[in-house]
């Protein structure tokens, strides 16, 4: 059971256009109140685009500006390099929570076999030495490939941190880049060579089938 003195209940949200006459353009929100786009962010009347909150997830302001630059640079001919779908989540609470890829769970469902790695981040050196909060970093790992499928964590900076992961997500690199590769000392950043060594610790530990 868990005490609280408030509770959020989120609901969603629709496209903020409430007032705005697109009817009289020839828009109008979808279903899910939304406003339509296609691949390149035009909307049902070509020459109009639309980007961020109201062409729906993932809603963000780091999102909706590359949605707008790529927008206007096809919009202008312009040539446009291939963008990741990855775009890592940050919610600024205290403490912070900020996610990239997916969760164990969610390999499972996709029948993927992986091992969860995790370290607490107020253990590492510089956690002790800032004498850093109630903080978790846990890397998703798929076992064979040891390709990394998600970061997830929690803590002070994770919303920083979180770049780190995103940057080895989007170049399919195994959870060896963590192990094999320095970083400063002591850092926080060193928490993802912390928990790449909590996975291989946990394979090495597998016994040998006969």
């Amino acid at each position: 059971m868990v005490e609280a003195n408030k509770v959020l209940v989120a609901a969603g949200r629709i496209a903020g256009v409430r007032g705005l006459g697109i009817e009289k353009i020839g828009l109008a929100v979808n279903d899910r109140g939304l406003v339509t786009v296609d691949d390149r962010y035009r909307t049902a009347v070509p020459h109009i685009l639309a980007i961020g909150d109201v062409v729906g997830p993932p809603a963000l302001a780091s999102s909706a500006a590359l949605q707008g630059r790529i927008a206007i640079r096809r919009h202008l001919g312009l040539p446009v390099d291939a963008a990741s779908t990855l775009v890592p989540v940050g919610i600024y609470t205290v403490p912070e929570i900020s996610c990239v890829g997916i969760t164990a769970e969610q390999a499972a469902k996709d029948g993927l076999k992986v091992t969860v790695g995790e370290t607490l981040m107020e253990t590492s050196s510089r956690g002790l030495i800032a004498q850093h909060g109630p903080g978790l970093l846990r890397l998703i790992v798929e076992d064979g490939s040891r390709k990394v499928l998600g970061i997830h964590i929690m803590g002070e900076t994770a919303t920083e941190l979180i770049h780190i992961g995103q940057m080895a997500l989007i170049a399919r690199a195994t959870v060896d880049v963590f192990v094999d590769n320095v970083f400063n000392y002591p850092t926080l950043a060193e928490a993802y060579r912390l928990a790449a060594l909590d996975v291989i610790a946990k394979w090495d530990r597998v016994p040998e089938r006969t």
